[in-house]
C-alpha cells in the first residue's frame, strides 16, 4: 500500500516537471516569435514611414488638383478652351508629386461637351510608387445670365391643385443621384393658394425640404400634423405650369385602324399607327426598336409579367388608357429614350418603367435603385379637348424612374409606389409607402428656386413674358427665347437660343488675379488611400 502510494506521488512530481518543461518551451516559441516579429518590422520600418509620408503627400496633392480646377473652371473662357479629351492637367508637377486632372460629363459618362452642367472631375496624383486618387463632382455654370429654365425640373414634387403626403409616405434626395452628393434642399412648389391644400399627416416626411408658393397664399396653406418642418417660401408671382408640347401626331378622327394584339415577341422598328395594342400574356413582349414613334388611338394593355423594351429614341402616343397588370414593365436598354404621351388614363399595378434592370423580378422602391439619367424617360399628359381631368395610379410596388409632367392628371402614389426623378402634376398624392426620391441632376439653377435667376427682373418678380408662358411647344420656347433675348431651356425642346445670340472672350492680359465670375458648385466625395501600399516595395 505504501509503495504504491509513492509510486503515484513520483508519477505525480514527473508530470508536474513534464507540464513545466512545456511551459518554458512554450514560453520560449512564444519569445523567440515575438523577437522576430520586433526584428522584421524594424527592418522594415523606415519603408513603412517613407511609404507613408508619400502616401500623405500624394493624397494632399490629390486633394490640391481639384481645387486648382475648380478655380481654373471658374474663369472665363476656360470650359470652352478644354481639350476634347476633358483633361485640365496633365503631368502637372506639385511639390514633389505629378498630377492628372480629367473632366468627365457626369450624365453621360463621356468627354464633356458645351451643354454639359454636372461633371466628375478625377485627379491622380503620384509621388514615388504610390498612387492616390481624389474624386468630386461638380456643377458649372457657364453663361449664367443668358438661361432660364421654365420646365418645373427644379422641384421634386409641383402641383396646381394639391398635394397630400400621408402614413409613411416619403420624399428624400436619390441618394444614387451623383448630384445627390452636394448635399442640396429639396423644393416643392404649388399654384394653390386656398387653406390645407397642402397636407402632411400621420409619420409622412419630406426631408430637407423648402416649399414655394405664392407670397398671397393664405396662412393656413399648409395643414402639417407630422413631427417634421417644411419651410415655405413666399413668392411675389404664381409659378406658371405650361402645359406640355403637343404630340406629333393627329388626333383620332375616327378612321379605324387595326388593333395590334401581341402574342409571344413582336418587334417595331419603324413609326407606325394602330387602334389598340394589346399584350395578351406573360410571354407577350413588344421590341421598339430605332428613332420610332408608336401611336395608339385608343388604349395600351400589358398583362400580367408583358413587357416592353425599347432599344432607341422611341415616342410612344397613347390617346387613350394606359393599363399595366402585375409585373409588366417597359424598360429602356443603355442610352435609349423614351417619350410617352398619355391621353386618358394611367393605371399600373405593380409595374415597372424604367432602365433595364440586372434581375427583371425585382422593383426597388428602397430609395437606393440605379442611377439613370432620368432627362432618357419622360411621360407626358395629352392636353384633353373636353377639359377631363385625368386620374394617374400607382399601386402596389410600382416603379417608375423618370420625368412625370402631367398638368392635366390627379397622380396617386399608394402603397410602396416609388418615383425616382420627379413629378409635375395638376395634384400629387402619396399614402402608405409611397415614396419619391428626387434626382438633383434634373436641377438647372435656372430656374424658379434660384433667386438669382434670370427668370426674375430686377424687382424679383417673374418676368411676364414667363408668367404668360402657356405651352411648352419648340414655337413656344423659341418665341420666348427671342422675346427674353436669353436661350431658354426645358427637357422637352433643350436649348433653345435667341436669334441675335452670340458670345465672345476677351484676350486681354492684367497683373490683377484672373476673374472666376463662373460659378462652380463641387464636393469631393472620394479619396483613394489603399494602406496596403505602405509596406510594397518602392
Amino acid at each position: 500500500m505504501e509503495q504504491t502510494k509513492r509510486l503515484t506521488d513520483a508519477n505525480s512530481r514527473s508530470s508536474r516537471r513534464g507540464v513545466s518543461m512545456l511551459l518554458v518551451l512554450i514560453s520560449l516559441m512564444t519569445a523567440t516569435i515575438v523577437t522576430v516579429a520586433y526584428l522584421s518590422s524594424r527592418d522594415n520600418s523606415p519603408l513603412i514611414g517613407e511609404n507613408v509620408t508619400d502616401t500623405a503627400q500624394a493624397r494632399w496633392a490629390a486633394a490640391t488638383g481639384i481645387e486648382l480646377a475648380v478655380a481654373t473652371l471658374q474663369a472665363e473662357g476656360t470650359f470652352d478652351a478644354l481639350p476634347s479629351d476633358g483633361v485640365i492637367l496633365s503631368n502637372y508637377a506639385i511639390s514633389g508629386a505629378t498630377l492628372d486632372v480629367v473632366l468627365t460629363d457626369q450624365i453621360t459618362g463621356d468627354p464633356p461637351t458645351t451643354e454639359s452642367i454636372y461633371f466628375i472631375l478625377t485627379s491622380t496624383a503620384r509621388v514615388g510608387s504610390i498612387e492616390q486618387t481624389a474624386r468630386g463632382v461638380l456643377e458649372i455654370k457657364p453663361s449664367v445670365n443668358d438661361i432660364v429654365t421654365v420646365d418645373l425640373s427644379e422641384f421634386a414634387v409641383f402641383t396646381a391643385e394639391s398635394f397630400q403626403m400621408s402614413n409613411d409616405a416619403v420624399i428624400a434626395r436619390w441618394p444614387e443621384s451623383p448630384m445627390s452628393q452636394l448635399g442640396r434642399t429639396i423644393h416643392m412648389g404649388t399654384q394653390a393658394t386656398s387653406s390645407s391644400r397642402v397636407q402632411l399627416q400621420h409619420r409622412a416626411a419630406a426631408l430637407d425640404s423648402v416649399l414655394l408658393h405664392r407670397e398671397s397664399a393664405s396662412g393656413a396653406l399648409v395643414n402639417n400634423s407630422t413631427n417634421t418642418t417644411m419651410r415655405q417660401r413666399g413668392l411675389e408671382d404664381t409659378i406658371p405650369m405650361p402645359l406640355p408640347p403637343d404630340p406629333d401626331a393627329e388626333r383620332p378622327d375616327g378612321t379605324p385602324n387595326p388593333p395590334n394584339n401581341v402574342m409571344g415577341t413582336s418587334t417595331i422598328d419603324s413609326s407606325q399607327r394602330f387602334g389598340t395594342v394589346r399584350l395578351q400574356n406573360g410571354t407577350s413582349r413588344l421590341n421598339l426598336v430605332g428613332d420610332i414613334t408608336l401611336t395608339v388611338d385608343d388604349s395600351l394593355r400589358m398583362n400580367d409579367r408583358s413587357g416592353i423594351s425599347v432599344n432607341g429614341n422611341a415616342t410612344l402616343i397613347v390617346f387613350g388608357d394606359v393599363e399595366m397588370r402585375s409585373d409588366s414593365w417597359i424598360e429602356l436598354a443603355p442610352d435609349a429614350t423614351l417619350t410617352m404621351y398619355i391621353g386618358g388614363d394611367l393605371d399600373a399595378n405593380e409595374a415597372y418603367i424604367g432602365d433595364q434592370r440586372a434581375d427583371p423580378s425585382v422593383r426597388d422602391t428602397s430609395g437606393h435603385a440605379p442611377w439613370i439619367n432620368a432627362r432618357r424617360l419622360i411621360m407626358l399628359s395629352i392636353d384633353p379637348e373636353d377639359g377631363t381631368l385625368r386620374d394617374w395610379n400607382l399601386n402596389g410596388d410600382s416603379v417608375v424612374k423618370g420625368n412625370i409632367y402631367a398638368p392635366t392628371a390627379n397622380l396617386a402614389a399608394r402603397n410602396s409606389s416609388t418615383i425616382y426623378g420627379r413629378v409635375a402634376a395638376r395634384s400629387v398624392g402619396l399614402r402608405g409607402h409611397a415614396a419619391i426620391f428626387y434626382d438633383h441632376a434634373l436641377d438647372t439653377r435656372y430656374g424658379y428656386t434660384d433667386s438669382g435667376s434670370q427668370v426674375y427682373d430686377d424687382d424679383g418678380r417673374i418676368r411676364s413674358e414667363i408668367r404668360n408662358l402657356t405651352k411648352l411647344s419648340a414655337q413656344a420656347v423659341s418665341d420666348l427665347a427671342d422675346s427674353l433675348d436669353r436661350t431658354v431651356y426645358s427637357l422637352f425642346t433643350g436649348l433653345v437660343s435667341n436669334a441675335s445670340s452670340s458670345s465672345s472672350t476677351s484676350g486681354t492680359s492684367s497683373p490683377d488675379p484672373t476673374p472666376r465670375p463662373i460659378p462652380v458648385d463641387f464636393a469631393v466625395v472620394a479619396y483613394g488611400y489603399d494602406v496596403d501600399t505602405w509596406e510594397a516595395a518602392p
